[in-house]
């Protein structure tokens, strides 16, 4: 199989692995998803959980701010600060992240779109 890559995926229930072929040169689709692809039950979540903390370490980097001074202004410790820059996100909410960044200086909205149109921001503080 020189030109196949093969991909594991392992759920708590079921592994399913998918064999690319390489033998055109064309990009490789494995799924429309890759959180869903690599076991996480709520992708979309995770999705936004790995922007947050993405943008959380854009803020820390760009102020070049200290991880410490980043933990005193959060709240968290400076391991978790640590975790968080490094893009783990397992053990923290949405809501914490967000929180967070915006204990950090950045602004933070959430926008409700009704079904009537109208809609609603909520800034978090």
């Amino acid at each position: 199989m020189p030109n196949q890559t093969t991909h594991t995926n392992r759920s708590d229930e079921v592994a399913a692995v998918d064999v690319i072929d390489r033998s055109e040169n064309k990009p490789a689709v494995v799924c429309d998803n890759f959180l869903e692809t690599m076991g996480y039950k709520e992708p979309e979540e995770v999705r936004v959980k790995f922007l947050l903390t993405s943008m959380i370490g854009v803020v820390i980097e760009n102020s070049a701010m200290p991880q410490t001074q980043a933990a005193e202004m959060t709240g968290l410790a400076q391991t978790d600060i640590s975790k968080i820059v490094n893009g783990q996100v397992k053990g923290y909410s949405v809501w914490r992240l967000a929180k967070a960044l915006s204990d950090l200086g950045a602004g933070v909205d959430i926008v409700v779109h009704m079904p009537d149109g109208n809609r609603t921001t909520i800034e978090l503080e």
